[in-house]
C-alpha cells in the first residue's frame, strides 16, 4: 500500500502550509486510504501550527468557491454604447472586464490555482466525513460489514458511516447503505440528516446526498421518522425527505434502486443532468453539462460501474454531445 509521498524535497515544502495543501489534494483524489487517513491525523496533531496550517488551506477553499460563485452569477455586462463592433479593430482591443480580471493578479491566480478544489469540493467533504467515521468507501468502492448480530449493512462508493450513541444504530453521514435485519425485537436505527428509519425484519436502501435523504424498503417493512410524522414502508415502496419535509410515498422498482449491488446503474427516462449526477460518484473528477436542453434530455441505459468511461461515450453516442477531456479527470458534454 504506497502512503502519499512526503513533500520534503525543498525547504518551502518542510513548511505547514505547504504540507497542508499536499495533504488537501490528497482528500480530493478521493483515493485517500487507511493507512494515509491515520497519517494525515498524526500530522494534524504533531502541533498547533500544524493544525492551523489546515484550517487555512480550508478557509481558501471555500473563498475561492464563493469567488467563483459570485462571478458566475455576475450578469453579463452589456456593451456600451456607441461601441464600435469593427472586427479588425477589436483584435486590438481588451475587454475592460477582462483586463479587470488580468489586473486581479492574486485572487485570479488563486482561482486558477484552485481551480480543482473548486470543482471537486465535493471530495472534500466526503473525505473529511470519512475520517470521523466508523465505516467508510472511497471512489467506486463497495465495502460489506456484520454490524450487530442479525444486521449487515453493504456501503456504496463514497459513504460514511458512523456509529449512534450505545451502538443502538448508525448514522449515514454521506452517501448510500444497504442495511439487512433479522432482528425480532429492537429494531435496528439509521439516522441519516434530521429524520430515522428503524428495521426490525427487513431491507432497506438509504442514500444521502446532501441532506436529501431516500429509503427504499426492498423486503419486509420500515419505518421512516421524521419529527412528529411517521412513514410505514412495505416492500417496493420509497419516500424522500429534506427542508423539513416528509415527502408522500411512492412505489418504485426496487430493482432499480439496488442494482449498484450488481455493479450496474440503470436509467428509465432519467434526464441526463440526474444521469450525469450519478456517475460523478462513481468517479474521481468531474463531468459537466453545457446546456440546459442537453441537461433535460432523457436517458435509457444500462452501465457498468465499472466501465464508466465506456457510459460517458455511450452517453455522447447516444445524445450526439461533443465530449472534452481536461486535466484532473473533467469532462464536458456540450
Amino acid at each position: 500500500m504506497t502512503l502519499m509521498s512526503d513533500p520534503t524535497h525543498d525547504a518551502e515544502a518542510d513548511r505547514p502550509t505547504s504540507q497542508a495543501l499536499a495533504w488537501l489534494n490528497r482528500l480530493l483524489s478521493g483515493a485517500m486510504t487507511t493507512d494515509e487517513a491515520d497519517a494525515f491525523k498524526l500530522w494534524r496533531g504533531q502541533s498547533p501550527a500544524h493544525e492551523a496550517a489546515f484550517a487555512d488551506v480550508v478557509r481558501l477553499r471555500r473563498m475561492v468557491r464563493r469567488a467563483v460563485q459570485v462571478r458566475d452569477a455576475a450578469p453579463a455586462v452589456p456593451p456600451r454604447a456607441g461601441a464600435r463592433r469593427d472586427r479588425g479593430a477589436a483584435r486590438g482591443r481588451v475587454d475592460p472586464g477582462r483586463r479587470a480580471l488580468l489586473i486581479g493578479g492574486g485572487a485570479a491566480a488563486a482561482t486558477a490555482a484552485s481551480y480543482m478544489v473548486v470543482v471537486r469540493s465535493d471530495l472534500l467533504t466526503g473525505g473529511l466525513a470519512a475520517l470521523t467515521s466508523d465505516y467508510s468507501t472511497g471512489v467506486g468502492e463497495r465495502r460489506t460489514a456484520a454490524v450487530t448480530p442479525g444486521v449487515t449493512m453493504e456501503l456504496n462508493t463514497r459513504t460514511s458511516v458512523a456509529w449512534l450513541g450505545r451502538r443502538s444504530g448508525v448514522e449515514l453521514k454521506t452517501g448510500e447503505a444497504l442495511i439487512s435485519s433479522d432482528r425480532a425485537s429492537d429494531p435496528f436505527v439509521v439516522a441519516a440528516a434530521d429524520g430515522r428509519t428503524l428495521v426490525r425484519r427487513g431491507q432497506v436502501n438509504i442514500r444521502n446526498q446532501a441532506g436529501e435523504v431516500c429509503v427504499t424498503c426492498l423486503a419486509g417493512e420500515a419505518e421512516v421518522q421524521r419529527g412528529e410524522a411517521r412513514v410505514l414502508l412495505a416492500a417496493g415502496e420509497q419516500v424522500r425527505y429534506a427542508d423539513h419535509q416528509l415527502r408522500a410515498t411512492e412505489a418504485v422498482d426496487t430493482a432499480v434502486t439496488s442494482a449498484w449491488q450488481k455493479g450496474l446503474l440503470i436509467f428509465r427516462d432519467t434526464p441526463l443532468q440526474n444521469v450525469v449526477d450519478e456517475l460523478n460518484r462513481y468517479r474521481t473528477g468531474k463531468i459537466f453539462l453545457v446546456g440546459d436542453s442537453l441537461a433535460r434530455r432523457p436517458v435509457y441505459g444500462v452501465f457498468r460501474i465499472d466501465q464508466i468511461q465506456g457510459a460517458i461515450e455511450q452517453i455522447r453516442d447516444l445524445t450526439g454531445a461533443r465530449l472534452v477531456d481536461l486535466p484532473g479527470g473533467v469532462v464536458l458534454l456540450r
